[in-house]
């Protein structure tokens, strides 16, 4: 039996540490505005916006607006969104010969502050994630110093396995389907979340969903190094407990 719990302690410490991992990595992604500076050139963001912000139904002009300032505009939603969704509605662009006007239109404020509604639940729920991560990690100290240890192999192939059929299943059904379908789920089905590029200068300045995918490897890339560094120090302190 206490292999058992032994093992499942282990597995819950990788799940909830690749938790954590992913919180870490979307952090520090926040903190340099999820790489928009170069992932503008790398999704050719600005021949996109020359070519839908000329189509679009509800603003004038911003088809000639310049790459700093759709920057600028990007990094201002992002600061909204990790404030509670403040400042949305002053959010305003510059287009030769017209007067300023405000990027966002009602819809899209809307599902911006959902977005930021999100961001503080998850802000929230990391608290109880550590919580439960703090939990296994003092039961696989207390059993190692009793000189009981989780089969490592076993538990990392357990977790590997269950990592790459969740990956196999998003690519198997689709990353648009999967993204779309995400959406639905999580955000208040009175609220849009969908935006055509003609009605939407948000969509058309985050080439969504495409720019969507990029910020998702970034964040993936990141939690790995956090979570191999965080892990190695778990089982190193977890290894000289079982010897002492």
């Amino acid at each position: 039996m206490t292999k058992v719990s032994l093992n499942f302690a282990a597995f819950a410490k990788l799940v909830l540490l690749a938790i954590v991992s992913l919180y870490l990595a979307w952090q520090v992604n926040a903190q340099v505005n999820y790489g928009y500076r170069w992932l503008y050139h790398s999704f050719n963001i600005e021949q996109h916006i020359s070519e839908y912000g000329p189509q679009n139904r509800f603003r004038l002009g911003f088809g000639q607006t310049t790459p700093e300032q759709h920057q600028s505009l990007f990094n201002q939603i992002v600061d909204s969104v990790h404030n509670h969704g403040q400042g949305l509605t002053e959010i305003v662009y510059y287009a030769q010969g017209l007067p300023p006007q405000t990027l966002l239109t009602r819809l899209e404020i809307i599902h911006l502050q959902d977005v930021a509604n999100l961001i503080d639940k998850l802000n929230n729920a990391i608290v109880l994630v550590l919580l439960l991560l703090a939990m296994a990690l003092v039961y696989l100290l207390l059993q190692a110093q009793k000189g009981n240890c989780a089969s490592v192999k076993g538990v990392f192939l357990s977790f590997a396995v269950t990592c790459i059929s969740l990956t196999a299943a998003v690519f198997i059904i689709g990353p648009r389907v999967v993204f779309y379908q995400a959406h639905a789920w999580i955000f208040p089905p009175e609220n849009p979340w969908f935006f055509y590029y003609q009605d939407s200068l948000m969509s058309t300045l985050m080439k969504a969903p495409y720019l969507f995918g990029g910020i998702a490897i970034q964040i993936v890339v990141v939690a790995l190094l956090i979570g191999v560094i965080l892990n190695k120090i778990i089982n190193m302190t977890l290894l000289n407990s079982s010897k002492s």
